[in-house]
């Protein structure tokens, strides 16, 4: 029997922009996420993709149209609240990290929120395993590489199991080991029923891991791509660039048949083997 999954997140038909600017940033944007669903914004340099995801952590008011979360409108919540159930991770953790070791800064989430000690402490022991930070706790988390700091900021988020985690380039900067770690935890979130929206221009990653796609223009309108077949001709408002496995069997297959992923890379490379083709 296929689950049938809710819609967390519903935005309907939102217009904002800045009081400086008549013109409006984002225009008539439409989509949902559902539950465990991996969602991808792909869009250019200015494109509104932080401006999209400030309306939806409530930081922006946009001037029009409705976002539901839950199936409540968004400004029924207290702020409390929805800082547990919707969460952000930035691309600079320095913008993210403050206390003076790895310890506090994790767990200045569940003190804030007056979480049980019980339930503190379990969930402290499951993200320092999950992202392996036993060994730095007690370090002062100014002073670690990009990569753990980026991890300790990935925990103080996760301690907080918000039902969806916002995310801003999670794979830039990243040595191939951790950005490795980071894709295994971003697909365990996922398994644990969690929904996840990521801001990025990496387009193997997209193509690699998203479900769901939300194409935002120059112009700030939005086009919603429930499945992977659009990058086989060029994601058109990344200027028609092509991931990795379609430039390398470019020529080899039609336009619309280009493999995408590193496993239709696999299967299309095995089907000219097959056929002697190569």
């Amino acid at each position: 029997m296929v689950e049938s999954l809710q819609a967390i997140l519903k935005v309907k038909n939102l217009n904002f922009s800045y009081p400086e600017n008549k013109n409006n940033v984002l225009k008539n944007i439409s989509f949902e996420i559902l539950s465990k669903q991996k969602v991808v914004l792909l869009g250019p340099n200015g494109a509104g993709k932080t401006t999209l995801m400030n309306n939806i952590l409530k930081i922006n008011e946009p001037q029009n149209g409705k976002i539901f979360f839950k199936d409540n409108l968004l400004n029924h919540f207290e702020e409390d609240e929805l800082r547990q159930s919707i969460s952000y991770v930035f691309q600079n953790p320095d913008d993210q990290i403050f206390a003076s070791t790895v310890q506090e800064d994790i767990l200045f989430g569940p003190e804030q929120f007056s979480f049980p000690e019980h339930l503190k402490k379990n969930r402290f022991n499951q993200v320092v395993e999950l992202l392996a930070l036993k060994s730095i706790l007690k370090r002062n988390p100014r002073n670690l590489s990009y990569g753990e700091k980026r991890k300790v900021a990935l925990a103080g988020v996760l301690i907080l199991e918000p039902d969806l985690i916002l995310f801003d380039e999670p794979l830039a900067f990243l040595d191939p080991p951790t950005q490795q770690l980071f894709i295994d935890v971003l697909n365990q979130i996922s398994a644990n029923g969690k929904s996840i929206m990521i801001a990025t221009h990496n387009l193997n990653f997209a193509a690699e891991w998203g479900e769901k796609f939300l194409l935002l223009n120059k112009n700030g309108e939005l086009k919603v791509k429930e499945n992977k077949n659009f990058f086989r001709t060029g994601v058109k408002n990344l200027g028609n660039s092509l991931t990795n496995s379609s430039k390398i069997f470019k020529g080899f297959a039609a336009e619309n048949a280009l493999p995408v992923t590193t496993k239709e890379s696999r299967n299309f490379l095995k089907n000219l083997l097959d056929q002697k083709m190569i």
